[in-house]
């Protein structure tokens, strides 16, 4: 399984975020034992994990493969992800096509007389926090006579999940009927903007407001045509939400997914190389450097403890390097640790400042005033006894 199973729009890929550690999960079935994942342009290449944590290094079309086995035998499968900091998303599947039903007194989904007041999409939870700032919805129909059809306000709204289904309001857009974007023989999206949310978990997209039908009103929007497979389509029905599954088909049938395509784009902000989360100094009082990728910039950062600190200012780009200074560690004193936080505002890193006594320095300014120390021209430091023998001397020089 992918981290998430939402798909970007021009592709029907699932979406994935690069430069960032995401899980993958097995869903086979037969209970496996044995686990061999493959990744292209993702960092490790290849793991033996049930559920790998991976970082994309590359952006676009990825491939990922699994091959498991247990003592019946072994089994295989192959996918391709998106990988992308910014995309429009959907639930549609590759061979989804839109379509709209004739309900004889309405449309579906759209205007009826059938009790339904307001359609949800359910969307999964993001492979990283995730900023949301709107949607395309792709209406068929904006067919109003009256004037008060006319000026409906169709409104479309972020919610948060509850118990697996729409919950609080997070953020809405609306637009009156005779506004409404419809196409020809092409469908074209409505855009429903409003301020940009943060979602690090599952959430739904609802669309309210739609006028009732009658022989002068007929507003309706695209769905997936029904499929066995993948509902992610819910009508709120007499007030109670109800997923399409099963009720205008028997059985497994009529899941579908409403063209509802929200634009996001991936919080990411990680250290480089990905996945460093401590780095270790020497005992001297000195500077480390570490780089710094996020996408959103990053505010200032928070250090846990006063013998480290942040020296420089932030560059104003995507990547940056933080310079690192800390104080010498106290005679007697094996380690101490301290923790620097970033934040981009929607996620939150931490990095790990180790400092050591016997962390060995190796850099050539180091190697020159250690060899000055041994002849006796600037004054001796026990952190140089690299070799731990009590004595400096050449061998420090050389270990």
């Amino acid at each position: 399984m992918p981290p998430a199973t939402f798909r970007e729009a021009s592709s029907h890929l699932p979406l994935v975020a690069p430069l960032a550690s995401v899980q993958f999960s097995d869903a086979s079935e037969g209970f496996p034992n044995k686990w061999n994942w493959s990744f292209t342009g993702a960092s490790p290449a290849a793991s033996t994990e049930q559920s790998p944590k991976v970082s994309y290094d590359f952006l676009h079309k990825q491939s990922v493969g699994l091959q498991v086995e247990n003592k019946h035998g072994k089994s295989e499968d192959k996918m391709d992800v998106q990988v992308e900091y910014e995309a429009v998303i959907n639930n549609l599947l590759p061979d989804d096509r839109p379509i709209t039903y004739d309900l004889g007194n309405g449309t579906f989904p759209g205007s009826n007389q059938m009790g339904v007041t307001e359609y949800g999409e359910r969307f999964s939870k993001p492979s990283r926090p995730m900023v949301v700032y709107g949607a395309y919805v792709y209406f068929v129909t904006n067919k109003a006579t009256h004037i008060a059809d006319q000026i409906a306000s169709v409104g479309v709204h972020l919610r948060k999940s509850e118990n697996g289904l729409p919950g609080e309001k997070l953020e809405s857009a609306w637009w009156r009927t005779f506004e409404l974007e419809v196409g020809g023989s092409n469908l074209v999206g409505t855009e429903f903007k409003f301020n940009p949310q943060v979602v690090d978990d599952e959430f739904w997209f609802t669309i309210d407001g739609i006028p009732e039908w009658n022989d002068s009103c007929n507003v309706s929007f695209a769905m997936a045509k029904f499929r066995n497979e993948g509902n992610t389509a819910y009508m709120l029905k007499k007030g109670k939400w109800t997923p399409l599954t099963g009720y205008f088909q028997g059985g497994d049938g009529g899941q579908t997914s409403f063209y509802i395509f929200p634009m996001v784009a991936h919080s990411v902000i990680t250290t480089l190389p990905v996945g460093t989360d401590e780095i270790v100094v020497p005992a001297t009082a000195g500077v480390a450097e570490q780089q710094i990728f996020s996408l959103f910039g990053y505010k200032d950062p928070v250090v846990d403890a006063n013998w480290c600190r942040i020296m420089n200012k932030q560059n104003g780009l995507t990547v940056d390097t933080l310079k690192i200074g800390y104080d010498a560690l106290p005679a007697g004193m094996e380690s101490r640790t301290a923790n620097i936080t970033l934040t981009d505002g929607y996620d939150t890193i931490t990095l790990k400042v180790t400092q050591k006594a016997d962390q060995k320095k190796y850099d050539v300014t180091d190697v020159t005033r250690l060899i000055n120390m041994i002849l006796g021209t600037v004054e001796k430091d026990d952190a140089y006894d690299f070799d731990g023998d009590g004595i400096l001397n050449v061998t420090d020089v050389t270990s």
